[in-house]
């Protein structure tokens, strides 16, 4: 994707899309004798931190979900646009990520996180893998409350046992009583793609209570 894409708001109100009586998008055949300025491909990027559907002038077949055409006609320098930005919507699912901190001297103290969304059974592999060897994470890093303070509530503060780390327990779906009784924090999807945007790399400066 061109890094700089015309908004979806702008691409469907300016460039006058063009698509099938029924909403849908055109097949080869119904393009290929349109000037090719006129024609777009849309594609999806097949990554999961990016469910975005984009237009790119011209044809193209990598990750192709069909084809529209505009009124007004693409040059060399156009960018990719916008054709439908996904939202990450609340569609009643929950699920809880479970993690925990454990220090040096093996005091730890849990927690869970209440999310929405449905699972579709990857995001647990997809965050485990994004976490280290052990299974561990920097929560400052992903924007998850880091639990270490729970400890230092007994112990007065960081000791030399503490450090950047917590770890990583597991995704499951939420029980009726964790629904009620905890806080929703954010969506599945958006954790998710916080881990992903790591891509295996903690900063421990991130923590600088943790150590």
């Amino acid at each position: 994707m061109s890094d700089k894409c015309i908004s979806e708001d702008i691409f469907w109100d300016d460039w006058g899309v063009i698509q099938k009586s029924d909403g849908g998008m055109f097949d080869f055949d119904d393009v290929k004798d349109q000037p090719l300025e006129r024609v777009w491909t849309i594609v999806d990027t097949g990554a999961y931190e990016d469910e975005n559907w984009y237009a790119m002038p011209g044809f193209h077949i990598v990750n192709k979900l069909g084809y529209i055409v505009t009124r007004r006609e693409w040059t060399s320098d156009t960018s990719d646009a916008i054709y439908f930005l996904h939202e990450d919507e609340d569609d009643g699912e929950r699920q809880v990520f479970i993690y925990q901190y454990r220090d040096a001297s093996n005091y730890k103290v849990g927690g869970m996180l209440l999310l929405y969304g449905a699972s579709r059974d990857v995001e647990e592999d997809l965050i485990r893998e994004c976490c280290d060897a052990d299974g561990c994470f920097v929560a400052e890093q992903v924007g998850v409350p880091a639990l270490c303070d729970q400890l230092f509530a007994f112990g007065g503060g960081p000791t030399d046992d503490d450090h950047a780390f917590h770890e990583f327990q597991g995704l499951r779906p939420a029980t009726a009583e964790e629904i009620a009784s905890l806080p929703l924090w954010g969506g599945l999807r958006d954790l998710t793609c916080r881990f992903l945007r790591t891509e295996g790399k903690w900063d421990c400066s991130l923590s600088p209570n943790c150590f």
